[in-house]
């Protein structure tokens, strides 16, 4: 039996980093709005991108997935929806050192990302082992109306 994965939660410094994000569709698009409360260096791979993607201000290469595209950056996305391709980018990133997100499947990522709630300087991030995700979401619903509620209210002296 292969032993379950455990994973350290750590905050990256995305300074000066670019994130490659390779994937066309609602799953890809959703993570990049996410990565954009962090970063707005981001790069986006997709062959034939929803038209959001290009509303968004991120660069876009409308191209099909090349490892030529992973030069340069220090995480990649991978939200193909394409179990064989995500595993080629998998195997691209692990070649050449780089950190690498499969959505929904954990069993190809290095990192999952965590339920996040941000508040100015202040990130909380709830995360489940990547074995519950609406869990985690949940978890973090609850977390972020109680400090909106107790430390982030206009009322509140103790900010």
């Amino acid at each position: 039996m292969k032993p379950q994965k455990t994973y350290l939660p750590v905050t990256l410094d995305l300074t000066g980093k670019t994130i490659l994000l390779v994937g066309s569709g609602e799953s890809a698009l959703k993570k990049l709005k996410i990565l954009l409360r962090f970063t707005c260096d981001i790069v986006v791979l997709a062959e034939t991108p929803l038209a959001a993607f290009l509303e968004t201000g991120v660069p876009v290469i409308q191209e099909a997935y090349h490892k030529k595209y992973l030069e340069g950056k220090h995480v990649v996305y991978a939200s193909t929806d394409n179990l064989e391709l995500d595993t080629l980018i998998m195997d691209d990133c692990h070649n050449q050192r780089i950190l690498v997100n499969v959505h929904d499947r954990p069993d190809l990522c290095d990192f999952v990302s965590p339920a996040v709630y941000q508040n100015g300087n202040v990130t909380v991030a709830v995360g489940s082992n990547a074995t519950n995700v609406f869990q985690s979401i949940e978890i973090r619903n609850r977390i972020a109306t109680f400090l909106e509620n107790e430390f982030f209210n206009d009322n509140n002296t103790t900010k």
